[in-house]
């Protein structure tokens, strides 16, 4: 007899659940107009325009010879720019993880050595001051090698990929 019962309360419990999601999803689909689409991509200055028109900026409608000449165009120099951008990243990664964990603790034991000896020589609003500029350029330079990876990745890097998905 228990093998029929089971069924039978799992089905219940089945039930139940099944009313309560859609009672969920009524509630859930009166949220209004679904937003616009998104704009198309940009690569290079060049808007991919998509093939059935989704926005104002899809317009006019591209054809396949259009999009074919411009792929065979531009993915050869977007092969070239994809190897120089991870050339370059490499670059960055090897800055910021060999150089300077090999550098170590050494570096910053010079440079407070340093501040003393400056603030020994020129008193310690000096060398405070000089600390904060220090620390100013750090964060400056940091800055700059944040933007510049961004900027290898958005157009040096990631084109060949929208190019070959477009």
């Amino acid at each position: 007899m228990a093998p029929s019962v089971a069924p039978t309360l799992f089905g219940q419990l089945a039930g139940a659940a099944q009313s309560v999601a859609q009672q969920a999803v009524g509630g859930a689909v009166d949220l209004g107009p679904p937003p616009p689409p998104p704009p198309p991509p940009k690569v290079w200055c060049l808007v991919l325009r998509r093939k059935p028109i989704r926005s104002p900026e899809d317009e006019p409608e591209i054809g396949d010879c259009e999009k074919l000449c411009l792929k065979l165009l531009l993915i050869p120099f977007a092969i070239v720019t994809y190897f120089l951008g991870w050339i370059i990243s490499l670059v960055i990664y090897a800055i910021g993880c060999c150089c300077c964990p090999l550098c170590g603790p050494a570096i910053f034991t010079a440079f407070a050595t340093t501040r003393m000896q400056s603030a020994s020589e020129f008193g310690a609003g000096h060398a405070a001051a000089s600390t904060k500029q220090d620390a100013a350029r750090a964060a400056g330079g940091l800055t700059c090698l944040v933007h510049f990876y961004k900027w290898v990745y958005w157009n040096l890097i990631r084109p060949l990929g929208m190019l070959c998905d477009w």
